[in-house]
Order: C-alpha cells, then structure tokens, then sequence
C-alpha cells in the first residue's frame, strides 16, 4: 500500500476531476496542484457538471477543497500523488497471486506482471479455477494500460486496495 496515502485524503469528486485532467494529453505540464486549480477555475469543474459527472452544487466546494491541498502540500505537489488506480477484481487476484508466487512467479512491478501474464500466469489461476476464462485478453489490455498511465516500474503492490 501506499506509505503516505495521499489518495485518501480527497474526495471522489476531486479524484475525478484530477484523473480528467491527468488524462487530458493537451493539458498544462507538469500536473500539479497549481495547474489543477487553474484549470478548475477555466471550466473544468462546470464541463464534468454539464456532461452529468459532477453534481451542479460541487463547484465551490471542490475549489475549497483544492485551495486547502494547495496550503497543506503546496502547489508544486504532482497531482498524481493524489490518485490511486483502481483495478479490477480480477486483476488484483492476478497480482496478489503474483506478489505472493503462484504458479512458481513472483513479480514487483507492472513490467514484471505483464511478463508473467505472457507467459501464462492467467492460465495458471484458471485452472486453478481462481478467475474466469475469458479474463485473459481483458487483463492484458488492463495492465497495459496502467503501464502506460504509470510505467512499468510501478510496485503491483501500490495498485492493491
């Protein structure tokens, strides 16, 4: 887990409007507390309200509540810091099979579980009768996207809830 979990220190709809941002490629880097605040008040907040993500009533108090990240961490701290990934039920059996070496693997980071899904730790928890079947080709592409949002050398660990 995460030895200073920041990510719990905000609020859903604040998680929400730094993953928004934090998945904007055309988005002002680095994506700090500053940037986040600023964005926020050029219409972020009121474009998740207008596409129904955010309640109408939210906008004041998320900007409260970023002002007060702002003054306990500062603006310079990454945004990043502040969210967790969150995986899917299926995943975290693979990795908690994975951290604890299953199938003779034992794996740290998301290179290395990638690794071990390619050369058949999925068929292994299968059998195992672990997860599905057809979790395959869907786990796949779900670590490839945290590797690519994170890098591959991202702990698994920190990934688990």
């Amino acid at each position: 887990m995460f030895e200073n979990d920041l990510a719990a220190t905000i609020s859903d709809d604040l998680a929400l409007v730094f993953s928004t941002l934090l998945k904007d490629p055309d988005a002002e880097q680095p994506a700090n507390l500053r940037v986040v605040y600023k964005a926020m008040r050029k219409g972020l907040v009121a474009k998740l309200i207008a596409d129904g993500n955010l309640d109408p009533e939210a906008e004041d108090d998320l900007l409260e509540e970023m002002q007060d990240l702002i003054e306990e961490h500062g603006g310079d701290t990454l945004a990043q810091d502040f969210v967790r990934s969150r995986v899917s039920a299926a995943l975290e059996i693979v990795i908690q099979a994975a951290l604890d070496g299953d199938a003779g693997v034992q794996v740290a980071t998301l290179g290395e579980l990638r690794e071990a899904v390619a050369q058949g730790l999925v068929a292994h928890l299968v059998g195992m009768g672990e997860i599905d079947a057809d979790e395959d080709e869907t786990l796949a592409a779900e670590i490839q996207s945290l590797v690519d949002e994170h890098g591959e050398d991202t702990p698994v660990e920190d990934l688990l809830p």
